[in-house]
């Protein structure tokens, strides 16, 4: 399975799905699919026993909305114990502040790197 396959899986099979703004992020909190994805700025997937597969993705969709993607699924698959959360975020680094947690963060070590690609090409 290709990555983009694995986030459309975690975005289509999921259970449960949670979108949510994360700190000081105002804009559309509303549902997007595979093909609303502009650009993956870092993934990470870690795959377990049998079906269990746990998902992180940064990027930004076609909109300009920031987001970070948490999925996962236990060893029965992704139609049974499954849950998809994404935050939002006005911009990477906020992205990286308050959308992400410290393990997501050690997961998705693109997402730093790019960040202070950015951050050294406007200084």
């Amino acid at each position: 399975m290709t990555i983009h396959e694995t986030v459309e899986t975690a975005l289509t099979q999921s259970r449960q799905h949670f979108w949510v703004g994360s700190e000081g992020y105002s804009g559309s909190q509303q549902a997007f699919e595979v093909g609303d994805i502009a650009e993956l700025f870092d993934v990470a997937v870690e795959r377990g026993d049998y079906a269990e597969t746990k998902v992180r993705a940064a990027g930004v969709t076609r909109d300009g909305r920031y987001f970070f993607l948490a999925a996962g699924c236990d060893t029965t698959g992704w139609d049974c114990q499954s849950s998809c959360n994404v935050a939002f975020a006005s911009d990477r680094s906020s992205l990286w502040t308050w959308a992400m947690g410290e393990d997501d963060r050690r997961a998705l070590p693109k997402t730093l790197s790019t960040l202070i690609e950015l951050q050294e090409s406007t200084s």
